[in-house]
């Protein structure tokens, strides 16, 4: 009777992962972006793109972990760094590199540039300059591949905060 219940628990066992491996593939839009960039497919790499592409707050790596491992428990601090490295080296994603040198990242991959807040580090997307022009002193033996500009100020909220404190 052991080894009976036994095969009984692996059979079920095997078909909720059978089932749950279909509907994570049919789900995810980022199997054919992984093959296109030749990059092997991990539960990881798909948990951490997911999680990245559904958070809109261009979200630091240490924010992607902790909404990652609700997902997926088991998954490392250290992985997921490796992973959104791994994804910007690849651009499968986008770094967002802040002014206190805290990056942040985001899975929206179309032309768009940025603006930061230099006090509270918030960070909007700005689809004003889809592309800038390369500029006419560039040097000429380079060959630019994207221009994006990068707005610091301040956001309303700090703005206001600084003008009650009366430092505008």
């Amino acid at each position: 009777m052991k080894p009976r219940v036994i095969s009984t628990v692996r059979t079920s066992l095997n078909v909720k992962t059978a089932k749950n491996a279909k509907t994570a593939s049919k789900s995810s839009k980022f199997d054919p972006i992984c093959r296109a960039a030749r990059l092997p497919l991990t539960i990881q790499r798909r948990t951490v793109y997911e999680v990245l592409s559904k958070m809109r707050n261009h979200p630091t790596a240490d924010q992607v972990y902790i909404e990652a491992r609700k997902v997926l428990p088991s998954l490392s601090r250290t992985s997921v760094f490796r992973i959104l490295d791994i994804l910007a080296q690849r651009k499968l994603i986008q770094r967002v590199v802040t002014p206190n040198s805290t990056a942040r990242y985001e899975a929206k991959m179309a032309p768009h540039s940025h603006t930061i807040c230099s006090q509270c580090g918030l960070v909007t997307d700005w689809d004003g300059y889809k592309r800038l022009p390369v500029p006419k002193d560039a040097p000429k033996k380079f060959h630019s591949t994207d221009v994006t500009a990068t707005i610091l100020g301040l956001c309303d909220k700090c703005y206001v905060q600084n003008k009650k404190a009366g430092i505008f």
